[in-house]
């Protein structure tokens, strides 16, 4: 591999020079360009996300986190269709306890991960939890009924608990490891906010690849048990991918990587080493871009490295120390931690009404493969919400009164989910007549949800926080949110039977407005005052957790 001149780049697609304008190369392959292309559309100019070994790991686990998480509806329903239980009241059981056994294992996987991330190295604890992903992935597709009072319903909740800590430690590892992938900070919210999107897909794929299994198999038992093994199977195949990949990278030969930085020295070629040259590696042997690297390259690693300098905590008594005296903490947690819950609270809670919009939009679904595949519209309308959300982040509109900042997304999305909750919950009856308006509105209330806090939520936490503490206060602001998940899932059905599914919509447009009121005065805006204030208070020099916050909204009074 070639060592590079403070002026050449490497011979690949295109190239991201310092004002931004592309430089195509003419024997760039097609798919290299439109590559380039949809990056640029989305407004990274300065870097090439898919050259930052963290960050690709973040965007595949989160994938795998949310197929995983929402896979066992479908499962459940075809148990249900073919176990010959009549009795509703056990069925409802069985649902539930499936469902909350995920989230309450999430809710340790996040507090666990967070806490792994900062103690023993983000890369060690995304291997753990990656493996557990593949385990108990593994594990629900090979559940059967043990005896008559343990269940496969029983056998599928343990392996979904464990399956959950697997799930649980992807959100603040992958959060953490995308946010300090890039030396760039100006894109880097944006880059946090691209590896969440892709849970987009992942939830958009558990009905397509419903629809697709059970269309092709017949209406017989046999059929149908092998069909709910296979989704819950497939879960393990993004898992593995990051496994293939982490040891793919450890395979390389990290002294030509060295050399790439006048580094000649030996280097131990373990896990958690590869994350702080895997940028290198990925940026200049398969990033579809051609990347210019000024002089001060050198550097530029050597802040990555410093950024992983938070994997080695060896004491726990520094963790605490670490958060103990994180600045404006009680404030941020507030901004992070119970928006998130509040938002959760109206997210699962909110899917609950989705087979009683389907039912009311298209009808009856006769076969499990057609509420797969109106399940799959719905998700599609809600997709694009996630690569909004990545496209307006962190650009720079003059026109604009404000600057799209992660903060400043989430006030509009909850803003947005306010309004729609509120007038499908005042003209419910109304609405509910006309089909189409009602699919409409339910889509919309998704799209600015996957648009706003959904994405936001999972950002801000990875870029407000200080590094020494990020991953752990991360995990708990995400753990709070599962939390608010539980009590959304649990909660919400019982209250639409006694008040109503008009007043449920009335009481998660309060709801929004709640958060919108928490995210205005308690997620941080930070300029360059904030900044050396929170320098001045930690004695350090590191401004990765007030980097692209709101700059520009004023400063709050603390």
């Amino acid at each position: 591999m070639e060592e590079q001149n403070n002026n050449t780049t490497r011979p690949l697609a295109s190239s991201f020079v310092g004002d931004g304008e592309e430089e195509l190369s003419t024997n760039a392959p097609s798919s290299s360009r439109c590559c380039s292309f949809i990056l640029r559309s989305l407004g990274f100019t300065a870097s090439n996300p898919f050259a930052s070994f963290d960050a690709v790991i973040g965007m595949i686990s989160n994938f795998s986190t949310s197929y995983n998480v929402v896979n066992i509806g479908f499962v459940l329903q075809i148990l249900h269709e073919y176990d010959g239980t009549e009795d509703s009241s056990e069925k409802d059981r069985q649902d539930a306890w499936c469902a909350s056994s995920i989230l309450a294992g999430m809710m340790v996987g996040q507090l666990l991960g967070g806490a792994l991330g900062d103690c023993l190295g983000r890369h060690r604890a995304m291997v753990f939890t990656i493996l557990l992903q593949i385990i108990a992935s593994i594990g629900s597709a090979s559940s059967s009924t043990a005896s008559a009072d343990f269940t496969v319903y029983d056998i599928l909740a343990v392996w979904r608990f464990v399956l959950g800590i697997g799930c649980g430690g992807v959100y603040p590892l992958a959060a953490t490891l995308t946010a300090e992938s890039t030396p760039n900070e100006f894109e880097r919210g944006k880059l946090v906010a691209l590896t969440f999107s892709t849970q987009g897909p992942g939830f958009l794929s558990v009905p397509l690849f419903t629809w697709l299994i059970t269309s092709q198999m017949s209406d017989t038992p046999d059929k149908m048990n092998m069909a709910w093994r296979l989704i819950l199977g497939l879960g393990c195949v993004p898992g593995v991918i990051v496994v293939a990949i982490i040891i793919l990278v450890n395979k390389c030969n990290v002294k030509n990587m060295c050399g790439l930085h006048n580094n000649s020295s030996s280097m131990e070629t373990s896990v958690a080493d590869v994350g702080s040259l895997g940028y290198a590696l990925l940026e200049g042997e398969i990033g579809p871009l051609e990347i210019s690297h000024p002089s001060n390259s050198t550097s530029n690693v050597h802040n990555i490295q410093q950024q992983d300098d938070g994997e080695h905590q060896s004491s726990n008594s520094s963790l605490v120390c670490s958060i103990l005296s994180e600045p404006y903490l009680a404030r941020k947690m507030c901004g992070t931690a119970l928006t998130w819950f509040l938002f959760d609270v109206l997210f699962y809670g909110n899917t609950l009404f989705t087979p009683v919009v389907l039912d009311r939009a298209f009808g009856p679904a006769e076969t499990i493969a057609n509420t797969a595949a109106d399940a799959t519209l719905l998700s599609l309308i809600a997709l694009p919400g996630y690569y909004v959300s990545v496209l307006v982040i962190g650009k720079d509109d003059s026109k604009c009164c404000h600057p799209t900042t992660p903060r400043y997304v989430q006030l509009q999305g909850f803003a947005m989910m306010g309004i729609f909750y509120g007038i499908i919950g005042i003209w419910f009856v109304q609405i509910q007549h006309i089909k189409w308006l009602l699919l409409l509105m339910y889509g919309l209330t998704f799209f600015f949800a996957n648009y706003g806090p959904n994405t936001t939520t999972f950002t801000l936490p990875s870029i407000m926080f200080s590094a020494s503490c990020r991953s752990t206060l991360n995990g708990i602001s995400a753990a709070c949110g599962k939390l608010g998940a539980l009590l959304g899932a649990t909660l919400f059905e019982p209250a639409a039977k006694s008040w109503g599914d008009a007043n449920i919509m009335l009481i998660c447009a309060g709801t929004s407005v709640v958060a919108f009121i928490l995210t205005w005065f308690c997620v941080v805006s930070s300029n360059a005052d904030a900044v050396n204030n929170n320098e001045e208070e930690r004695g350090d020099t590191n401004l990765e957790e007030v980097s692209f916050l709101a700059e520009g909204e004023g400063e709050i009074n603390n």
